[in-house]
């Protein structure tokens, strides 16, 4: 079953449509207009939908002049006639939850789309996340940065916690905290870090042969030239 309900394949060439219209919104809107702005590849019917959707737009892509002046104006202008055109556009979701679809999850969200469209999950969770998207553009929510490929980034966190940091006890020193460091590395405190336990991993290519003395050889080379001076230097 088809559905009624817009989507997007994801928000963030929306948001950046909307952006851009923000500073000039032409007369008429079609998919080379997107194509142009390198916008929405392969899906620019899916924003013009939207736009048409919520009544910016005409069935031909006109722009609906009574329903766009807002468009070119400051949030406080821009953001309750964008509002008021999605309480139109989606009258059935705020008859049947008032104004609190603005709080609504993406799961509720999904929920009510799929039942009154009878889609699939994943249309359900695209029609949930498009709404998201006009919502935060009428100031129901943060609006994320876009990249210059389109794709929208979760909005950073304004306020950072400060790193925890630990302080030192009082009166130790520096050499105390090599001698824990020294410790921690399974060194000898009292022999500084002249001393590190360590292992050798030595990789050979045997030649094929059946000469017992060839292996002797080597062995007795590896033995008198790696093994013998370790155990000598240890000791």
């Amino acid at each position: 079953m088809a559905a009624n309900y817009p989507y997007v394949n994801a928000p963030g060439p929306l948001h950046q449509f909307v952006g851009k219209l923000r500073t000039h919104f032409p007369s008429q809107v079609t998919a080379e207009t997107l194509k142009k702005q390198g916008l929405a590849a392969k899906n620019e019917s899916y924003v013009i939908n939207t736009l048409r959707f919520i009544n910016v737009l005409d069935n031909d892509g006109n722009k609906v002049s009574e329903n766009t002046k807002f468009f070119v104006s400051d949030d406080s202008v821009f953001s309750p006639g964008l509002e008021n055109l999605i309480k139109k556009a989606y009258s059935d979701l705020f008859d049947t939850n008032g104004d609190a679809v603005w709080e609504m999850t993406k799961s509720e969200l999904t929920t009510f789309f799929r039942m009154s469209d009878d889609t699939s999950e994943i249309v359900g969770q695209r029609q949930a996340s498009t709404f998201l998207a006009l919502a935060a553009q009428a100031g129901h929510g943060e609006v994320p940065t876009i990249s210059d490929s389109g794709s929208a980034a979760k909005p950073v966190a304004r306020k950072k916690k400060a790193a925890k940091k630990t302080a030192k006890p009082a009166g130790k020193s520096q050499g105390d905290d090599s001698q824990q460091m020294a410790a921690g590395n399974g060194l000898s405190a009292e022999h500084g870090f002249g001393q590190m336990a360590f292992s050798l991993r030595i990789e050979m290519n045997l030649p094929t042969t059946d000469d017992q003395a060839v292996y002797d050889a080597l062995f007795k080379s590896i033995r008198e030239n790696l093994i013998e001076p370790y155990q000598s230097e240890s000791s």
